[in-house]
């Protein structure tokens, strides 16, 4: 019995490797246009639109409860502690507001201060992946 259990798991063991060899040589297709490994690989450059606050129309959610994205440019903006640009704008009581489930004791919360972990500034780029799961695309409004 233990010849058995060791024969599957060499033979588990073996697989993997094969599947593992079968990937770096090409084997499985990725939606990057290069590898990411290749030393003269250069990210394309994005275009943000929207350069000044209040200059862009805010896209719609991706789905239903999803951090809305950031209308304008960020460049440049610092987010930091005791020094959060984002705030100058969207503070408490502003008329965009941060909403109350980042507030704490009338000010942002220090576990929503880095706003970049979940909103992203909108570009135009194509879409990679048709989402498909109609229970999370956002409601139309």
């Amino acid at each position: 019995m233990k010849r058995i259990i060791l024969a599957i798991t060499l033979l588990a063991f073996t697989m993997t490797g094969v599947a593992i060899a079968s990937d770096e040589m090409g084997g499985v297709k990725t939606l990057r246009p290069n590898s990411m490994f290749k030393d003269n690989v250069n990210p394309v450059a994005l275009k943000y639109k929207g350069e000044d606050p209040g200059s862009n129309k805010l896209l719609p959610r991706g789905y239903n409860g999803a951090p809305p994205q950031i209308p304008h440019s960020i460049e440049g903006f610092a987010v930091e502690i005791g020094n959060n640009e984002c705030l100058s704008c969207h503070d408490v009581g502003a008329d965009i507001s941060i909403p109350a489930t980042h507030v704490k004791a009338g000010k942002l919360n220090l576990r929503r201060f880095q706003c970049v972990q979940c909103h992203v500034p909108q570009t135009n780029v194509k879409t990679l992946v048709k989402n498909e799961n109609d229970r999370f695309v956002a409601p139309k409004k």
